[in-house]
């Protein structure tokens, strides 16, 4: 091989490898953008269900609430109440 071929020749394949190196940053730079997509609407579904359990669980326990109201005696709950500030 001429002494002046090698640079060119290793000069070539660096060019080479840059082209494919641009290419796979191109591909995962797509790919890290469809992750981030993915956790954006898994992120915001889980919050929507997270929101939707918890108003669940308030209802449930607003309906208890008033069940309790409701079974309560309210004259001795207050006669009861006096006693006890004295």
């Amino acid at each position: 091989m001429n002494v002046e071929e090698e640079p060119k020749q290793k000069r070539a394949e660096r060019l080479s490898e840059i082209g494919e190196l641009k290419l796979r940053i191109g591909t995962t730079r797509k790919q890290v953008a469809v992750i981030g997509e993915v956790i954006a609407r898994y992120g915001s579904a889980q919050k929507e269900l997270l929101v939707v359990r918890a108003e669940r669980k308030r209802t449930r326990q607003e309906a208890q609430l008033r069940y309790q109201l409701a079974r309560l005696n309210k004259t001795a709950a207050s006669l009861e109440a006096l006693c006890e500030t004295g």
